[in-house]
């Protein structure tokens, strides 16, 4: 699989393409690497924000989809828009020196949800800019990323779907989690329909939980 969808980040995307870093203004190493990437793989970007809207059309020219995306109504949205088109969703997330990785399948079981039925209070959840991130952690997560891209491309080795891979930067350590389809799940769950999209903001906000059942 050569296509790969590149998420710019809001504060690229809102500046003219002509001030984005370019491999014949960039150190010799940069320049190289971009080159070796150019003869492989075919880079697309998407200057826009992702919403309800745009998902189904970008994300269908996709076969897997990874989540790095940092904030609560994305994740949702994206676990949402890969159930809907029956994708497999790579989650992954960092904050300060820990990190998480799973694989929720095409059509979920578990999904998301299953994992977080509701987003939890903003002050048990801070963002990386409030509480902080070790800057290897993301790597050493998009590490586990890719590799989970890999297994799903190729069909070899065992996907971590149906497990939750917890990462702990302090002590070195991992430890893993078996993480079960929640049977009354709105979005995965046996015989049921799509529910449709929300909005993400707002229910993410807390303000529109009461609208929607929950599954603790």
């Amino acid at each position: 699989m050569r296509a790969f969808c590149w998420w710019v980040p809001a504060a690229w995307a809102r500046r003219p393409r002509s001030t984005w870093p370019r491999p014949g203004s960039a150190p010799s190493a940069w320049s190289t690497t971009t080159g070796w990437i150019a003869a492989t793989c075919t880079v697309r970007t998407h200057q826009v924000r992702l919403n309800s809207d745009n998902v189904e059309e970008i994300f269908s020219n996709y076969r897997i989809i990874v989540d790095g995306s940092d904030n609560f109504p994305t994740r949702y949205l994206v676990n949402d828009a890969c159930i809907r088109l029956g994708l497999p969703n790579v989650y992954g997330a960092v904050q300060r020196f820990e990190g998480r990785v799973s694989v929720f399948a095409a059509g979920g079981r578990p999904c998301y949800r299953c994992l977080f039925s509701e987003p939890p209070d903003p002050e048990f959840a801070p963002s990386c800019s409030e509480a902080g991130v070790l800057g290897v952690v993301p790597g050493v997560i998009g590490l586990l990323q890719a590799l989970e891209v890999i297994k799903l491309a190729t069909g070899v080795g065992e996907p971590l779907i149906g497990r939750l891979l917890l990462f702990d930067a302090l002590g070195t350590r991992m430890r893993e989690l078996a993480l079960g389809p929640d049977p009354g799940c709105r979005y995965c769950a046996d015989d049921r329909e799509f529910p449709g999209y929300v909005d993400y903001a707002e229910f993410c906000s807390g303000r529109a939980s009461q609208d929607l059942e929950t599954n603790d």
